[in-house]
């Protein structure tokens, strides 16, 4: 906003269709979902994103990330859906995972309501937000019922350790540095240390045939972020797994970059590159499994 504002830009948010907010029933209660729709949105169904914030489960709301959402309505032509869910250190760990996780079952029994397709419905998410996208997809695998046709993880939390080089090169790193993820472990989790190796959220561990038949999957991470090591290592073991995934890094930028379009060209640009992969999904729709046995690719790094 203070760049915008130094440069004489306007400030307003990027225009959608709609943005509302609607309550669904949670595991702890009324959960607060907010509903983005596009532009000029047809009476036909268009596909729908669900879309989980970022924040070490404690911090930050939908209004913080209103941004992501908004150019995601607008490069997909998609219904968003952005949850809310119970944070810390009042409502520890599972409670966010077991909210987002309800909103998805939820949004599949309602999507047609929205004006949504429910053959067509991709999930994703930012930091803590995509932890909670990917662990969504492997309840919902464990469970045998039907995943969402992609999932798209930026800059995401794939095991609580302190994993990788990332987590010495860019421990000072801003917004996110090593001692703030310390000391977002420590509330989310009250120093329940088997929480901690809760497959839910240490993902990493999870084995090839866990893992298999999963979403086709697009990973976004930087280079100045905490977290990059354990998004790459993720993106591998997807791949070893025969789940058709690709990881892209940006160069320059830091963690919580992707909103950030409005004043940063490679946000526009990680925008227009989850776009590109959740249109291509929904135009497969039929195929709501990956592709088993893709090649291993190297991630795509971008300057």
């Amino acid at each position: 906003m203070e760049i915008l504002q130094q440069d004489g830009r306007p400030t307003d948010a990027e225009e959608v269709g709609s943005a509302a907010d609607v309550t669904v029933p949670g595991p702890g209660g009324d959960l607060v979902v907010r509903v983005y729709k596009p532009l000029g949105q047809t009476p036909d169904p268009v596909p729908v994103v669900m879309w989980v914030h970022g924040g070490g489960w404690i911090l930050f709301t939908n209004d913080d990330y209103d941004a992501s959402c908004r150019a995601l309505v607008n490069r997909t032509g998609a219904i968003v859906v952005s949850p809310e869910y119970r944070k810390a250190p009042e409502h520890v760990f599972p409670a966010a995972h077991e909210d987002v996780l309800a909103t998805y079952r939820w949004l599949r029994t309602n999507a047609t309501g929205l004006g949504g397709d429910p053959s067509r419905i991709a999930i994703g998410g930012e930091g803590v937000g995509a932890n909670m996208a990917a662990a969504t997809c492997g309840q919902l695998k464990q469970a045998g019922e039907q995943l969402p046709v992609a999932q798209v993880l930026v800059c995401p939390l794939t095991t609580t350790a302190q994993y990788g080089a990332s987590m010495r090169d860019a421990a000072d790193a801003r917004p996110l540095n090593r001692p703030l993820l310390s000391w977002m472990m420590m509330h989310a989790f009250r120093g329940v240390t088997d929480s901690l190796k809760d497959p839910r959220v240490d993902l990493l561990p999870l084995s090839a045939q866990g893992l298999a038949g999963l979403p086709s999957t697009l990973i976004v991470t930087t280079d100045r972020d905490v977290l990059q090591s354990q998004g790459d290592e993720w993106c591998a073991r997807l791949q070893a797994a025969g789940v058709r995934a690709t990881s892209v890094r940006y160069g320059g930028v830091m963690h919580d970059f992707f909103g950030l379009a409005a004043v940063l060209d490679k946000a526009a640009h990680a925008q227009e590159e989850v776009a590109l992969h959740l249109r291509q999904a929904f135009s497969e729709a039929a195929a709501a499994h990956p592709l088993d046995g893709a090649p291993m690719r190297a991630p795509k790094v971008i300057g």
